[in-house]
């Protein structure tokens, strides 16, 4: 069993470097691999609600927004 998570983010529309700095103002670390490859390690103290809150903030940010019209 590894605790090293590497996926493309190609199909989000966005870079990994910029998820990676969205994910970091949420507290969640990610490191860009590539343009599109992200690396995510956990740390022994990261338990499954940490993981957990991890998967949100990132669907959180990957999820397309509307901009609504003024």
């Amino acid at each position: 069993m590894s605790n090293i998570l590497f996926f493309d983010v190609t199909g989000t529309g966005l870079t990994a470097p910029a998820i990676s700095k969205l994910l970091a103002a949420q507290g969640i670390l990610a490191n860009a691999s590539n343009p599109q490859l992200i690396r995510m390690v956990t740390h022994l103290d990261v338990d499954r609600a940490g993981c957990e809150r991890a998967l949100k903030v990132l669907r959180e940010v990957v999820t397309p927004r509307t901009v609504a019209a003024s």
